[in-house]
């Protein structure tokens, strides 16, 4: 268990096109946290560049979400790197036609 204390930065852009469709891209990016391990003592740093990008239009709602998640700490071994790919498809009838998930996780 880590205590995290920061801030994150969010940046949304939002456009529709000719045709009506509406793009959303989200960049998040996590600017000076940090944490203490609650057993160890530890000081951790984390980074975590997310991002999403969702596009629809009159085919349906396809979405992608990337989340890479890094908090460093001192000595060997006790970092954690968090690795996340969701890639979805939802149809004009709102029925979520295909999901690709992905996760991953280690320590290093």
């Amino acid at each position: 268990m880590v205590h995290l204390t920061g801030a994150a930065h969010t940046v949304f852009a939002v456009t529709r096109d000719a045709n009506g469709g509406l793009h959303i891209a989200t960049h998040v990016n996590t600017a000076g946290l940090s944490g203490v391990g609650l057993t160890t003592g530890n000081t951790y740093h984390a980074s975590q560049p997310d991002s999403f990008v969702s596009n629809s239009g009159g085919a349906g709602n396809e979405f992608t979400f990337i989340n890479n998640f890094l908090m460093t700490a001192p000595g060997p071994g006790n970092n954690v790197r968090v690795h996340e790919l969701i890639h979805g498809y939802i149809d004009t009838n709102g029925n979520v036609v295909a999901v690709i998930d992905n996760f991953t996780s280690d320590c290093g």
